[in-house]
């Protein structure tokens, strides 16, 4: 039985590019659903039942603009749902950070999409799928990645927001904190990190692939 597929990315031509690729595989009749936005991702995935969620790990609109935080609420309200997510991130902790969620794919968006229908062929096996490049990126750690090694997860999703120039009252309401808490914990993030004011901290962040 093919798989139901809902492909999520909020770049039109980017979703019509796996309509495609898939297109000219087993797989061409599969997708059932498609959405643009985190909003409209959320309420197709209430209205019908899909096996596969192919969803941008990125995308601004909608009350789900952070990634780690969308894949987190759908991972706990639809957990039958498989789910391989599309990234341009290179960071290692953050796509260990991705991986941890419990995602069943991680895919280059750097990579042709036709590397999707291998990605999807693996998921539906009941096997996890890591692009390539990731593989090589997760198994040799880029110089200076080290640096993140003391972070705690609380400490990296501070900074990661901050990196998209986000208010600490803006942080404290998405993740739930109180200011005083995020602001101790980027204080702790730049005293681990050596950095001292916030200029170094946001090209610190630019520079690693945080955001």
């Amino acid at each position: 039985m093919s798989p139901r597929i809902f492909v999520a990315d909020d770049h039109p031509v980017v979703v019509m590019g796996i309509r495609m690729a898939l297109g000219n595989s087993r797989y061409a009749s599969s997708i059932s659903a498609e959405a643009v936005s985190t909003d409209e991702l959320m309420q197709r995935l209430k209205q019908q039942h899909c096996d596969i969620l192919i969803t941008d790990f990125s995308m601004p609109n909608g009350h789900f603009p952070d990634g780690m935080v969308l894949i987190k609420h759908i991972r706990s309200h639809f957990t039958s749902l498989k789910i391989i997510v599309m990234t341009m991130l290179s960071n290692p902790l953050m796509l260990h950070e991705i991986l941890k969620t419990g995602v069943h794919g991680l895919f280059d968006k750097h990579q042709p999409l036709e590397g999707l229908i291998k990605a999807v062929t693996r998921v539906c096996k009941g096997n996890t799928y890591i692009s390539d490049t990731f593989s090589s990126v997760l198994a040799s750690p880029r110089r200076g990645d080290t640096l993140h090694k003391p972070l705690t997860g609380r400490e990296l999703e501070v900074l990661r927001l901050f990196g998209q120039n986000r208010s600490g009252r803006e942080i404290a309401e998405h993740l739930n904190r109180s200011e005083k808490t995020i602001s101790r914990q980027k204080c702790m993030a730049m005293q681990k990190l050596g950095i001292r004011c916030n200029s170094d901290l946001m090209e610190y962040i630019r520079m690693n692939g945080l955001t």
